[in-house]
C-alpha cells in the first residue's frame, strides 16, 4: 500500500509507505515501521525535514529520519486532510482494519514528534504480542538504551475506528479509501 498526498497544512507532499514485509510461515513481524532510521511503515514528508523523532533502531550508528510525520503503519492506502485533521486508512494484517485520525496542530505542539500508530505492536486496539529484541529506544547521547515496549504503550495513538475484517458476513473487507464531500448538494450526500 501507499500513496502521495499534498498537504495544505504543511505545504508539502506526504508519502505513505507500507512496511513492505512479506509474512513468513513463522509469523515473525517486521520491526521497521517503528524504526526511525527506516522509511518503511511511515508517513513521510517529501521535502520537509522538520520532524524530531526519538532514536528507535537496532543500533545508534544511523541518524533518525527528519521527514517522518507518523510511524507504526502496516499498509496505509489513503491519506486525506481536512480542517487540520489527517485521516489515514491502514489495512491490518490478520484481524483489524483501522482509521487513524490526528489533529495536525498536535505535531507542532509536541515538538514535531511523529505520531505513533502502533503497528506492529498493535493491530486495531489489540496487542499483537510481538517481542522484538533487536530494536530499542536510544538515549539522547546514544550511549544507553531501553526497551521499546513501555515507550510504545505510552506514546501509541490508537485508531479512532477499527473493525474485525473476519466478520461473519464479510471476509477480509479492507479499508482502502474515502473522501471528503464539500458540497451538500452533491448526489453523494445522503443526509
Amino acid at each position: 500500500g501507499g500513496n502521495i498526498y499534498y498537504s495544505k497544512y504543511f505545504e508539502d507532499f506526504i508519502v505513505a509507505v507500507g512496511d513492505m514485509h512479506i509474512q513468513s510461515q513463522t509469523n515473525i513481524l517486521n520491526h521497521q515501521p517503528i524504526d526511525t532510521t527506516s522509511p518503511k511503515g511511515k508517513l513521510l514528508f517529501l521535502n520537509l525535514k522538520i520532524s524530531n523523532p526519538d532514536l528507535i533502531s537496532e543500533n545508534s550508528e544511523y541518524p533518525t529520519l527528519k521527514n517522518i510525520l507518523a510511524t507504526g503503519l502496516r499498509n496505509p492506502w489513503q491519506v486525506t486532510e481536512y480542517n487540520d485533521f489527517l485521516f489515514v486508512t491502514d489495512v491490518g494484517n490478520f484481524n483489524f482494519e483501522e482509521l487513524n485520525i490526528v489533529n495536525l496542530n498536535e505535531f507542532k505542539n509536541n515538538n514535531n514528534k511523529p505520531y505513533l500508530f502502533g503497528w506492529p505492536f498493535y493491530e486495531g486496539n489489540k496487542s499483537t504480542g510481538v517481542n522484538f529484541q533487536e530494536v530499542v529506544l536510544w538515549s539522547e547521547d546514544r550511549k544507553s538504551y531501553s526497551s521499546i515496549f513501555k515507550y510504545v504503550d505510552n506514546n501509541n495513538t490508537p485508531p479512532k475506528v477499527f473493525y474485525d475484517h473476519n466478520a461473519p458476513d464479510v471476509y477480509r473487507a479492507a479499508i482502502i479509501g474515502g473522501d471528503i464531500l464539500n458540497n451538500e448538494n452533491s448526489s453523494f450526500d445522503f443526509s
